[in-house]
Formats: C-alpha cells, sequence, structure tokens
C-alpha cells in the first residue's frame, strides 16, 4: 500500500533492436537480463554503410561487508 506521500511513476524504457525510445513501460526497474544487443548503422568517409550487431554483457558486484 501506497502511503499518503508516495505516488506510482510510470518508466519509459528505450527496447528493439534498433533501439526505439518509449518501448518498454514498467512501474519498476529490475536488475535482469544481464545482457543487451544492439544494432548500430555506421556510415564511412567513404559512404559505406555498415551495420554492427553488438551484444552486451554486464553484472552487478557488491560487497556483503560494506553497509554502504
Amino acid at each position: 500500500m501506497l502511503e499518503p506521500y508516495e505516488e506510482i511513476t510510470l518508466i519509459t524504457l528505450s527496447g528493439g533492436q534498433p533501439k526505439v525510445e518509449n518501448q518498454i513501460k514498467s512501474l519498476a526497474v529490475l536488475l535482469g537480463p544481464d545482457f543487451m544487443v544492439d544494432t548500430i548503422q555506421v556510415e564511412t568517409s567513404d559512404h559505406a554503410r555498415l551495420f554492427l550487431r553488438l551484444s552486451y554483457r554486464w553484472a552487478f558486484k557488491f560487497d556483503r561487508e560494506n553497509e554502504k
């Protein structure tokens, strides 16, 4: 239950390939998934177009001994 001073905020995130704004609407941001894939278009100085598919993977690390 919400307290009198609390409110719900809708979060909009980018999604899809290539990324498009406001694709995901959520009330919470979770820690997963631990990967992301995106497609980026690059144009060289001689006007050649490259489509790069990038994959990212990450992990959250924290010290259980440190309360901060």
